[in-house]
This record gives C-alpha cells, structure tokens and sequence, in this order.
C-alpha cells in the first residue's frame, strides 16, 4: 500500500499564474553542462512531512542532491544546487524539489515563475579535480 506525503494544499498554497511571455521561449538549449548527482537514502517520517499528499513516496524513500553549471543558456550563464526527494505519482518515478539555490536573478525568476519552486539566490560552485591515485 503505498504511503503518501503528509503536506496538504493549504500547507503548500496556491499556484500562481504563470505569464510564459517574461521568459524565453521554450525548449532552452543548456550548452556546456556539466552535472554532478548524489543520491542517497532518507528517513521515512522526514520525507512524508516533506511531500505534498498526492505524492507517494518510494521504496526505499530517497533524495538527491543536484548540482550543475551552464555555460551558455537563453538566461545566461548560471549553477544551481537542487535538494530533491525522490518520490512517485500516479505510480510514475517523479523528483520533488524540496530546495533550490542557484547564482542568478534571472534563473531565480524563471524556477519560482515557471515551476512555482522557491529558490534562493547564492553562490553554487562545480569543481573538477583528477583524482592523482
């Protein structure tokens, strides 16, 4: 029987209306990615607070830490940093972002417009190092 989040309408809130036209339009091609993912497994109680109550969560419940650097995007260059648990709706494998921190305003702008995901501005670095060993 699957277990679902905890979090109810009022505690999220209402969606706001998205105007598309203070974007660039879409698809937005993110060339000279670079992606690095961590994922790993969480407290039970700790995710079903944290999902909405339409999503249920997976089995083992788990989260992932996303962090990225775009070189070259319809917003600029810009990194984020995404805390996201993984979770399931209507039995489909979703992602449920539960943080954001990325380092512009115009990506800030587009997360919390077009995704209603409240994202911080700040400072989000990717480093590749050659491991010696």
């Amino acid at each position: 029987m699957p277990q679902f989040g905890l979090k109810t309408k009022e505690q999220i809130g209402p969606a706001a209306p998205v105007n598309l036209e203070a974007f660039p339009p879409l698809p937005w091609k993110l060339s000279g990615a670079r992606v690095a993912q961590v994922t790993f497994e969480v407290d039970l109680d700790a995710t079903l607070e944290l999902l909405p109550e339409q999503i249920s969560r997976p089995v083992p419940p788990y989260a992932r830490i996303i962090v990225a650097s775009y070189s070259d995007t319809p917003l600029g260059p810009y990194a984020e940093a995404l805390l996201l648990l993984g979770s399931r709706f209507r039995m489909e494998p979703k992602n449920y972002v539960i943080a954001a921190v990325v380092t512009s305003e115009a990506a800030r702008a587009a997360y919390e417009g077009l995704y209603g995901t409240p994202t911080s501005l700040g400072t989000v670095s990717l480093v590749r190092e050659r491991n010696p060993a």
